[in-house]
């Protein structure tokens, strides 16, 4: 959910010039009456040669050059909210730079935006925009992405108006917003509008889809943070298991499991390459290596005494500590003092800020709360609380896209198998219910697993760069995606829709044509989780 955007700095900052006789300045932009809102602010500045191109979450990928825009900073609020949310869009400044798209761009963590991450959309051409929902943007702090402190007005009462604003309702205000700022720069609206995003950003994504069908034609959403009620908490499975066995060992060990995992299911697609292709078959027992015992419990999941499984766990390339987030934990991050004896009982868990957050804010409704303290017992309480109290505000799991395809809307989504944060199969999970609803689902919703990708990005794979490419040409002229290219460095690979992988027919294994999309050769069993559907047994 947040992942290198945090540790990615501006490098330069940009030219901003007082809004001169060209077509940006305040006059040219009437605020966009929107239903419910009153504007607060507006300002509009001239910006020239602009640097610095912050990280893109997984979902954008242009050339970083300076670029020049029009920046419209519209602030306004809902009556009665007490909130102010702050609406950030960038229009390239001359006309011929514009490509007549409109691209919405989102958050990560508790972010709901960023702003220099209109930076590669403008960059690529599209008038782009977002949102910071009320409560800041990553420009103005890691505390935006990370911490939830805003949520609270005091222990036990939630800041609901900014919990709706962040959940869906600033993501249509600003889409609307956008759009009609776009109509008074250019004289004309724009010719399709779409949606990209990653972990949060692919969330609010999905909630495009799911909510307001006729905002976008199409959307990217790249390791949605959906299922949000489920998954969030479920991050923190493997520090109680930690806690209970009163072990927390080093992180090297678990890195160790997983390159393990790695090398004894490499092969099953058919090609030795680092990359864990077909992981519905991998069925990897690790019986002798230290911290087995976690290790299993993070595969397997979160699941109750009566062995009913509550949500899906890592697959086995997804290793579960992340050295990216540094302070900010992962599901099995742990700290050693250097001293420390090597059986792990010297150390400590570093519980994944996200959920920790989540947890104090929204469940226990209480900032000083002792993550701790969780016990098995106490996990599931707050589970179920979980659910009851945003499945229908944060959860994002609706699999009803009847609205969406009626509109005539594409959904591309693609999520990296060896992502550490966000576990693969909740997507296969929702793309599966999906399918249930509407058997014709691929007319119109397009999924993809993407192997030895982490959340985001980063990772040993091959990064599927052409995923905007292949939504627009999907959208604009019909050509559905039967495989997205995937690239590193001068090597290719297609990226197969699920639940195909690519397999090594033989050939040059650098070039895409060595490959074919097959089954996951037959590797499929019907495990069910609660609230989820049936799916790809590697639990």
């Amino acid at each position: 959910m947040i992942l290198p955007l945090l540790i990615a700095p501006l490098l330069a900052g940009p030219l901003v010039l007082a809004a001169g006789p060209s077509s940006c300045r305040v006059d040219k932009f009437p605020y966009p009456k929107v239903f419910g809102t009153r504007l607060l602010d507006l300002k509009v500045t001239e910006v020239h040669q602009y640097a610095p191109w912050p990280y893109g979450l997984g979902s954008l990928i242009a050339e970083e050059r300076p670029i020049n825009f029009c920046n419209v900073t519209l602030t306004y609020t809902h009556p009665g909210w007490n909130d102010a949310v702050n609406v950030y869009v960038w229009l390239p400044l001359e006309e011929k730079d514009w490509n007549g798209r409109f691209l919405g761009t989102g958050g990560g963590g508790w972010a709901a935006g960023f702003e220099g991450g209109n930076a590669p959309a403008v960059g690529m051409g599209y008038a782009a925009a977002m949102t910071d929902a009320g409560h800041g943007s990553l420009d103005a702090g890691v505390s935006a992405a990370v911490i939830s402190d805003w949520l609270l007005h005091e222990p036990g009462s939630v800041n609901l108006p900014l919990l709706y604003d962040f959940a869906y309702v600033a993501l249509d205000d600003m889409t609307k917003i956008a759009k009609r700022t776009i109509e008074a720069f250019y004289g004309k609206k724009p010719d399709y509008s779409y949606w990209s995003g990653c972990s949060t950003g692919g969330r609010q994504g999905m909630v495009q889809a799911q909510r307001f069908p006729e905002n976008y034609d199409g959307v990217l959403s790249v390791a949605p943070a959906m299922n949000w009620a489920t998954f969030v908490l479920s991050e923190i499975w493997g520090q109680i298991v930690m806690n209970e066995l009163g072990v927390h060992p080093p992180t090297c060990e678990f890195h160790a499991i997983t390159e393990a995992a790695i090398e004894s299911c490499d092969e099953l697609d058919g090609i030795k390459d680092g990359l864990v292709s077909a992981h519905g078959q991998c069925k990897f027992d690790p019986q002798t290596l230290e911290a087995v015992t976690v290790a299993k419990e993070v595969w397997r999941g979160p699941h109750n005494e009566a062995g009913d499984q509550e949500w899906f766990g890592l697959p086995h390339e997804a290793s579960p500590h992340i050295s990216e987030l540094g302070p900010f934990g992962g599901m099995l991050e742990t700290e050693c003092p250097p001293t420390a004896p090597t059986d792990g009982k010297k150390c400590a868990g570093r519980p994944f800020i996200m959920t920790t957050s989540y947890l104090r804010a929204l469940l226990a409704k209480d900032q000083s709360f002792d993550v701790n303290s969780l016990t098995r017992d106490s996990f599931f309480r707050f589970l179920r609380q979980s659910r009851q109290e945003q499945l229908s505000v944060m959860d994002t799991a609706d699999p009803d896209l009847s609205a969406f395809k009626a509109a005539g809307g594409k959904l591309l989504h693609w999520h990296g198998v060896a992502d550490q944060l966000i576990p693969v199969n909740g997507s296969a999970n929702y793309f599966s219910r999906v399918e249930a609803l509407d058997p014709e689902v691929r007319d119109f919703y397009r999924y993809f697993d993407v192997p030895g990708i982490q959340h985001c990005d980063g990772g040993p794979g091959l990064f599927p760069a052409t995923a905007l490419d292949s939504l627009v040409d999907w959208v604009e002229n019909g050509k559905a995606p039967d495989s997205i290219e995937g690239v590193a460095g001068n090597v290719k690979r297609p990226i197969c829709p699920w639940p195909l992988v690519a397999a090594y027919k033989g050939g040059d294994a650098d070039k895409a044509e060595s490959f074919e999309c097959k089954e996951d050769f037959g590797a499929f069993g019907f495990p069910k989780v609660k609230g989820g559907s049936y799916l790809k047994d590697e639990l």
